[in-house]
């Protein structure tokens, strides 16, 4: 079992290197317009300085997506109109968001959005962290 845990000075150095293998990126702390602003960047590393431009960039907050699970599964599986990775941003991630997670984690293809999950202080025992930071295919 590999752990991916990064620390957030080593987190670009690390995304580069495993840019093509990476499914879902999952940011959180309490200093979240630091978080924001990575999240930011991690989006432009992704999918280019056009990607939002272009449309390749979905935001939605868990909350929403709690409401609708059908849009979330919309939202990842939906191929855009412009060629290029597709990324889908969930704000305000819980450890109520786990079940869609893992359903996804489950079923996740190589055409699907790449997923920028942000969250506040999640704690050691916190069940998204946890799963993520078993998957390969995941950055924390």
């Amino acid at each position: 079992m590999v752990v991916m845990k990064i620390q957030f000075r080593e987190f670009k150095s690390h995304l580069s290197k495993s840019l093509n293998s990476t499914s879902v990126i999952l940011l959180y702390g309490s200093n979240q317009p630091e978080i924001k602003d990575l999240s930011n960047e991690v989006t432009e590393m992704l999918c280019g300085k056009s990607g939002i431009e272009e449309m390749r960039v979905n935001k939605m907050t868990e909350n929403a997506l709690l409401r609708e699970p059908q849009n979330f599964y919309t939202a990842v599986k939906t191929l855009g109109f412009f060629p290029g990775r597709q990324i889908l941003i969930i704000d305000g991630v819980t450890d109520r968001f786990t079940k869609i997670l893992a359903s996804h984690l489950k079923n996740l293809t190589q055409d699907d959005a790449t997923l920028i999950l942000l969250a506040n202080k999640l704690k050691v025992t916190s069940t998204v962290r946890k799963m993520l930071e078993k998957d390969n295919r995941s950055i924390c």
